[in-house]
């Protein structure tokens, strides 16, 4: 598997020498900082610009956001659920920039749940404090600080504990630290929930990191197991197959590998979500309301 790539010089220093592993940057970027905007409309365009800096640089694109990053989310409130129902309508708050697709699947999910109603309304949301944990764990991760990752990703998980990129985030800094048992303890621990929503692609790789831990467990069968399941739901997966492969040859005697769950510094596939213009859509069973 990858490795992300090691960060600059210049850029370690600055993370080693400072008070906080992730208390950077000079000369911010600065979002519109107009009279007329909330503290949270203000918060959520900061956001938006680091998104868009991750999906254009990768990674290194965020440097110059973390200590805003840091201070946006020392503003998150006390309950900040990724899905959250109130008064009728469910919110699901999300990253990317094209949740909708997903939007069919979801509906169907809550209508089969006990006590729903034809009244079950559905909007989405951006997801600006789960967004900024994010960003600020997988920033430690990818300058090879596992530790400053878990800390930042904890405190976002103990508000979202279902948010599978925070999730992935976190199983990526135990397999730096080496800690399998928890590494394998996190995983089983998210799929054991219900997610109704994540895309396949998120479960699949919540099933390779798990199929990962295992093996380094040296449980082979169920690493097998847990690998074949991922490619049931993400097929041709090279990852799996990669990992399978492995399996295979430490049953014919090969050496014990550790792994890298890390990527490599490049855009991922996370995509800024586009600016609202206008009030979020409300949906009704799968069609926007009048």
């Amino acid at each position: 598997m990858k490795s992300r790539n090691v960060f600059q010089a210049f850029l370690a220093g600055a993370l080693l020498i400072s008070a906080s592993p992730l208390a950077l940057a000079q000369n911010s970027p600065a979002p519109d900082q107009s009279p007329a905007l909330s503290q949270e409309a203000q918060d959520e365009a900061l956001v938006r610009q680091a998104l868009g800096a991750l999906a254009r640089r990768g990674y290194s694109g965020l440097r110059p956001y973390m200590t805003q990053l840091g201070e946006v989310a020392a503003r998150t409130p006390a309950s900040y659920p990724r899905v959250d129902t109130k008064a009728g309508i469910t919110t699901i708050r999300v990253m990317e920039g094209d949740p909708d697709a997903s939007l069919p699947n979801m509906i169907k999910t809550l209508a089969t749940r006990p006590g729903s109603t034809r009244a079950t309304n559905i909007r989405m949301a951006f997801n600006l404090y789960g967004a900024a944990y994010f960003m600020r764990g997988a920033f430690a991760l990818e300058n090879r600080l596992p530790e400053a990752a878990i800390a930042e990703l904890d405190k976002g998980l103990a508000l979202q504990p279902d948010n599978a990129d925070m999730i992935a985030e976190k199983g990526s800094a135990l397999s730096l630290l080496h800690k399998w048992p928890e590494m394998l303890q996190l995983y089983d621990d998210a799929l054991g929930r219900d997610w109704s929503f994540v895309s396949d692609d998120q479960k699949g790789r919540m099933l390779r990191g798990k199929g990962a831990a295992l093996t380094q467990l040296g449980r082979l069968d169920e690493s097998e197991v847990a690998y074949n399941q991922s490619l049931e739901i993400t097929p041709d997966n090279k990852n799996a197959l990669d990992g399978l492969t492995y399996i295979a040859r430490l049953r014919a005697g090969g050496p014990v590998v550790t792994p890298d769950l890390t990527l490599p510094n490049q855009p991922p596939r996370v995509r800024p979500a586009p600016l609202p213009s206008g009030p979020p859509p409300v949906l009704t069973r799968g069609r926007p309301a009048a």
